[in-house]
């Protein structure tokens, strides 16, 4: 059988999946271990931003698998979306002016969306998003789908419902109780895995960048003060 244009990828196994999560952490750690030594010149702003989004970003893989080993989808796909705002929130270092002002900002407990880029414009989630698929092509198809389940909303709503019955009663019809508590599919939880790699490849590939600066001697993104 030949895909057509239209056909999406075949989903790897789920085994698949799981060893190229278990390879990232490896990466993550190393990326730590490289990290906290410091620099000559002592920590840079960057390196406080890099170590905090590795160390969100490894905890969140460890909850990730979690919740796929339970099926829990209302608390497993909210994850992926966890992890894309950490990829945001490190990419916002390219865009701003002062990344020492942009730590700071952070570390005192103030919203990333209060924070303006080098251009004026807001660090909003929308904004980021936008610009962080120019990079990476999906985030924004991502970041729509795990939005869904942070809020309560239709995700919550239509998945307690035999849709089939309810549209040929018209009338809402619920799932038995087996299936309202199956959690997620085979299917679903092989998707939310390659979602999911794609937002921890985001966050993997920025940090790489900054190692590979931070070996130049690249001392541009100032001095981390607490």
């Amino acid at each position: 059988m030949t895909l057509s244009q239209e056909d999406p990828p075949p989903l790897p196994p789920l085994s698949v999946s799981v060893e190229a999560l278990a390879a990232i952490r490896e990466d993550h750690i190393e990326l730590l271990r490289e990290g906290i030594v410091g620099r000559p010149d002592g920590v840079h702003a960057e390196d406080h931003l890099v170590i905090a989004a590795l160390r969100r970003s490894l905890d969140n893989i460890l909850g990730f698998l979690a919740m796929v080993d339970q099926r829990n989808v209302f608390c497993g796909v909210p994850i992926i979306r966890f992890q894309l705002d950490t990829a945001m929130s490190l990419y916002a270092r390219n865009l701003v002016k002062d990344v020492l002002a942009y730590a700071s900002h952070i570390t005192e407990g103030k919203e990333r969306r209060g924070y303006c880029d080098r251009t004026g414009r807001l660090l909003t989630d929308s904004y980021l998003h936008r610009e962080l698929t120019k990079k990476y092509e999906s985030v924004t198809e991502i970041y729509g789908d795990a939005s869904g389940y942070i809020h309560f909303s239709r995700q919550h709503m239509l998945r307690v419902l035999d849709l089939e019955e309810s549209q040929r009663q018209e009338n809402a019809v619920f799932r038995d109780i087996d299936e309202l508590t199956a959690g997620w599919s085979e299917e679903e939880v092989r998707n939310a895995l390659v979602e999911f790699l794609w937002a921890t490849h985001a966050i993997l590939v920025e940090c790489t960048e900054w190692k590979i600066e931070r070996r130049r001697g690249a001392g541009r993104r100032g001095h981390s003060e607490l």
